[in-house]
């Protein structure tokens, strides 16, 4: 399995928050990352000087032999925050899964006749 190393801005952390951050992260991205070296740093900040209330969460990886992908969302809670930039990685990944896919099965230069 990959490593998920969680980093905390501004504040202490929170064992219940990097527990929930690691479940959602391999939850969502284990089916779309091959190999076990691959480190996935996430970034925990909230920003006490502006009036809202708002949870910032960074998401960072280099998969293998791929560009690197960095994720930045916000929103009204951290679990909220977690879950786009979760999801937002993992629609990332699918994508690129999926061009991977296609690319295997139609093979430039073949040309496909009927």
């Amino acid at each position: 399995m990959f490593k998920t190393v969680t980093t905390y801005r501004d504040f202490e952390s929170r064992e219940h928050l990097t527990s929930y951050v690691e479940e959602q992260v391999h939850a969502a991205l284990a089916k779309y990352i091959e190999r076990h070296d691959t480190r996935v740093e996430v970034t925990l900040n909230h920003d006490r000087a502006t009036a809202a209330k708002l949870f910032h969460v960074g998401i960072s990886l280099k998969p293998a032999h791929r560009a690197p992908i960095h994720v930045d969302k916000q929103a009204g809670s951290w679990h909220a925050a977690v879950r786009d930039a979760v999801k937002t990685v993992e629609k990332i990944l699918r994508r690129d899964h999926a061009k991977r896919l296609s690319r295997r099965r139609h093979p430039r230069g073949l040309e496909l006749t009927a």
